[in-house]
């Protein structure tokens, strides 16, 4: 069994951060930077499922096979498509289990914040 690269834990860590604040995000941005009662709790109740979502995505995906040493454009492109496709399974997930308080701009949202934080940090 191969052992984990510890910057590889601290990078997939660091995504599922990322995944879960922008998640938040982008319900708080949608509502005008204010929180509604019945929505906050719908946000919170699939911040779970959106993350394990993400985890399972991102893993899939192969973005910590490599040492994040020099950011490149295949790495923002790896990135861009794990993100899509994590926010187009989310939505059908939602559809499917027809969990109510997604709002539509939360979906247009949440991946445009994701790839910023993704990407930046690991151009940073």
């Amino acid at each position: 069994m191969k052992r984990l690269d510890p910057r590889s834990t601290a990078a997939f860590a660091h995504d599922l951060v990322a995944a879960s604040f922008a998640w938040a995000a982008a319900y708080w941005l949608r509502f005008n930077l204010d929180w509604h009662h019945e929505f906050y709790a719908a946000m919170a109740a699939n911040l779970p499922w959106a993350v394990l979502l993400h985890a399972a995505v991102f893993w899939g995906f192969g973005l910590y096979r490599g040492i994040w040493r020099y950011a490149s454009l295949p790495d923002l492109r790896r990135i861009i498509l794990a993100v899509a496709f994590a926010t187009a399974s989310m939505g059908l997930a939602v559809l499917v289990l027809q969990r109510p308080g997604v709002p539509r701009s939360v979906f247009l949202l949440h991946p445009l914040l994701l790839v910023a934080i993704m990407g930046g940090s690991r151009l940073a």
